[in-house]
Formats: C-alpha cells, structure tokens, sequence
C-alpha cells in the first residue's frame, strides 16, 4: 500500500519542531554538547514518512538555495518535476536554452552507494520539458559558473557532459545532492522532506487530515 502524504501544516510544523528541540536537547545532555544537528534533524519521526511543502515553504526553499552552486538543480526538481536521479543526470547537450526545453533522456540512480547511469525506465519517464525563462536565465548563469570552475580545475577537469557537476566536472552523487538539501532546509528553519517528494509539495495542498 502506497504511504499517505501529508502536508507541514502550521500544527505538523509545530509539533514536529518542539520534538527536535526536545531531541537536541536530550543528545546535547548524554554527548556533553557534541552533537550534529542535521542527524538529529533527519531523524526526528515525521507525521507520514512522505511529507510535502506547502508553496511557501517551497519558495523559503528555494531562497535559502540561491546561494548554493546546486541552486539550479533543486529549482528545476521543484517547479518542473524532475526526479533526483534526472536532476544529477541532465546533460547540456539535451538541453536547448534558446528554444526553453530540457530533454530527460538520463538519469543516475543510486543502488546502495552505487550509482547506475541509464535511460529512463518508461517511455514516459524519457520526455522533453519547457523551461520558464527564469529556469534558462538560472541555467545560463551556471553554465558561465561551470566555467569558470573548469579554468580554474585545469588538467584535473573531467569533461563528462553534466549540466549539475562536482568541482572537477565529475558526475554528481544522488545522495550527496539528498544531503545539501537537507542542509539547506535546515539551515531555512523548514520541517524536512526527501528530495523525491519536493516537486510533489505544491500539488497537496488538498491534504487536511
């Protein structure tokens, strides 16, 4: 049976939020104050396992992120419904910032720490989506951000055709993009959601038990 979303609602965030300040409190005690605030963070139970955002909280988000060299990435799974393992796996040459469109044609999937590269699995997973002219005025910039960082990697630059990259240009790990998130969700003073269920938070808003 599928798990029921849910969404933050003010009540959810409340309740959830004086459980992590509870839980900190009582990791700080037994670790004499040595204690990692984002695993305390993740862990803390949530109402369902899938949570969503309301907008608002999207857009707080989102804010948070401008900042983030993966800012793009996480725009492009919030508003235009990409899956995590098609946000890591998004290559500039399926990418037209003339015409607005971005094909899916790729993905990076993780089993166990593994990653897999590989088509779509349906048809209707492999697709070609508009892109907002924000979203290709965001994508420009980073392109020119890209850049520079393949100057200044010199020799070491690995050319591996990824619009989302490591410092060296080397394709992104899922997890390592599931972590920053959960960074920068904390670091916004948001309840937490996976990755997977971002783009999915402006849709339930019909959610009221």
């Amino acid at each position: 049976m599928r798990t029921k979303a849910l969404v933050w609602t003010d009540e959810r965030v409340a309740a959830w939020n004086q459980d992590l300040h509870q839980r900190l409190a009582a990791e700080q005690q037994r670790r004499g104050g040595r204690v990692n605030p984002i695993n305390v963070y993740i862990s803390t139970p949530r109402p369902s396992p899938v949570m969503v955002w309301t907008p608002a909280h999207t857009s707080a988000f989102l804010a948070q992120a401008a900042g983030h060299r993966l800012a793009v990435l996480y725009r492009l799974i919030a508003l235009r419904g990409l899956r995590r393992g098609e946000a890591v796996g998004l290559r500039w040459k399926d990418i037209d910032l003339n015409a607005g469109t971005a094909g899916v044609h790729w993905q990076i999937t993780q089993l166990g720490w593994e990653t897999i590269q590989g088509k779509p699995k349906t048809e209707a997973s492999d697709r070609t989506i508009a892109l907002d002219a924000d979203t290709v005025t965001a994508l420009r910039g980073h392109r020119k951000a890209q850049a520079a960082e393949r100057l200044a990697a010199g020799e070491v630059w690995q050319d591996s055709g990824f619009v989302f990259t490591d410092e060296i240009g080397r394709p992104l790990h899922p997890q390592h993009v599931s972590d920053q998130s959960y960074l920068l969700s904390y670091e916004a003073g948001l309840p937490p959601v996976r990755l997977h269920d971002l783009r999915h938070g402006a849709a339930s808003l019909t959610e009221s038990t």
